[in-house]
């Protein structure tokens, strides 16, 4: 897989991806993966057992193999601002804190330096039933916290492939700064 996906080649890799992107807490992926929990898996109305076997550092050397940029979505579904935050720092911190001690327990001593950190996934459906303006006000609640932690983080605004695009950059149109990027999702069925 890895010879295959280096041969692409893959400049950016995103994780969680889907609808699991909003049911994943990333502590259930650190520590040693025997005593990672098992947990439902859940993604577009499927439901698998989840070993946590794929974690934050396994994702993050499988992106270092392949020479990609890593993208983590954040959880905005069922997790938590806060939740989010210590993701970022456990990730890039590089003061003394609990979470980089924990880091470095699990096998790195170094920051990851992620840069891109997607606020929710799919927040129209699966990550939560959003309409557009709620959504836009909660990015921008996470975005304010998230920039707290890492300034430097580059977030990622959930789109869509309609309207909900117009309506959340209207909304947050006195917070662009807050904005780097925006993931707009289009579904192709059957080619068309």
């Amino acid at each position: 897989v890895v010879n295959a996906l280096t041969a692409m080649p893959v400049p950016l890799l995103r994780w969680p991806g889907g609808c699991y992107a909003d049911h994943y807490h990333w502590r259930d992926g650190i520590g040693a993966p025997e005593s990672r929990p098992h947990r439902l898996g859940m993604s577009c109305g499927l439901q698998v057992e989840d070993d946590n076997g794929i974690g934050t550092h396994e994702f993050i050397a499988l992106c270092r193999l392949l020479g990609a940029e890593p993208y983590l979505a954040g959880n905005m579904g069922s997790g938590s601002v806060q939740e989010m935050c210590d993701w970022v720092e456990y990730c890039n911190a590089t003061i003394d804190s609990d979470l980089t001690r924990e880091r470095t327990a699990n096998g790195s001593r170094e920051p990851f330096g992620v840069k891109l950190w997607g606020v929710g996934n799919e927040n129209w459906g699966c990550g939560g039933s959003y309409d557009a303006a709620t959504y836009a006000q909660e990015y921008r609640r996470y975005a304010t916290m998230l920039r707290h932690v890492d300034p430097q983080a580059q977030l990622v605004v959930c789109g869509h492939n309609d309207e909900w695009n117009e309506e959340v950059i209207r909304i947050n149109r006195n917070y662009q700064g807050l904005m780097d990027h925006f993931s707009i999702h289009r579904y192709w069925i059957n080619g068309g």
